[in-house]
């Protein structure tokens, strides 16, 4: 006998009951892999992650921050808050 007969035979072996536990089950965890990329699609796009400190900065704050923190100069930290700085 082949894999694939083996295979047959499991198959046929299952009762229909048992068959659609198995798909609920599979359509369970898409649902939440799906729901989980939905929630990360949608982060707030007013925060942002500091890829220095791993902090994250309301899009208000990013300049203070990057000058407070990271001790940017004050004449730079806009260009230093836009290369530390990425959406989160």
């Amino acid at each position: 006998m082949t894999d694939a007969d083996d295979y047959a035979d499991e198959w046929e072996d299952l009762t229909e009951k048992e068959l659609l536990v198995g798909v609920l089950t599979e359509l369970q965890q898409i649902r939440l892999l799906l729901s989980d990329a939905d929630r990360e699609r949608d982060a707030d796009p007013d925060q942002y992650e500091c890829t220095e400190c791993r902090t994250t900065v309301p899009a208000d704050n990013r300049e203070r921050h990057v000058r407070e923190q990271h001790k940017a100069p004050p004449g730079d930290t806009e260009a230093v808050a836009e290369r530390l700085l990425k959406p989160a």
